[in-house]
């Protein structure tokens, strides 16, 4: 009953850490690297996009809808993306985000204490959990006219 009040829907690929048979989160290195191949993979797809962490141990990707033209069936659209996603190997992509009633964390919200912060490539190349915290972002992150951190000319 909503679906004539979309205009669009943006790709978004989530990473999520991993966790132990205890439920625990694993080491946040293991999910960063399978996010670093995420990016390699964009990259080398020439799409322009953002990415940011989404919790202390997870990220997401942001690619535009407007990349692809199929704009009139939404359902089609999400559908393709979730195929899409699942081209990309080694990153292990939660694909329950491919629905109509989903949505991915707001850039510069807070989850938990922790910012969701787009990362510009330094700050992902050298990302950490602690770099996420509030109080680290308000003391060493300008945050005036930062934006989305979208890569564009790839």
């Amino acid at each position: 009953y909503y679906l004539h009040l979309i205009q669009d829907i943006d790709f978004a690929i989530d990473i999520d850490a991993e966790k132990d048979a205890e439920g625990k989160k694993k080491d946040w290195k293991l999910t960063h690297s399978r996010a670093a191949k995420c990016k390699r993979w964009l990259e080398r797809e020439r799409m322009p996009f953002s990415v940011w962490n989404s919790s202390e141990n997870g990220f997401q990707f942001f690619v535009s809808g407007r990349n692809w033209k199929n704009r009139k069936n939404m359902q089609k659209k999400v559908d393709f993306y979730k195929e899409l996603v699942k081209k990309i190997k080694g990153i292990d992509a939660d694909i329950s985000i491919y629905d109509l009633r989903r949505l991915i964390k707001l850039p510069y919200s807070l989850c938990n204490g922790k910012v969701v912060l787009p990362l510009d490539d330094e700050q992902f190349e050298n990302w950490t959990p602690e770099r996420c915290e509030l109080k680290y972002v308000m003391a060493r992150i300008n945050l005036r006219n930062r934006g989305w951190m979208m890569r564009c000319k790839i």
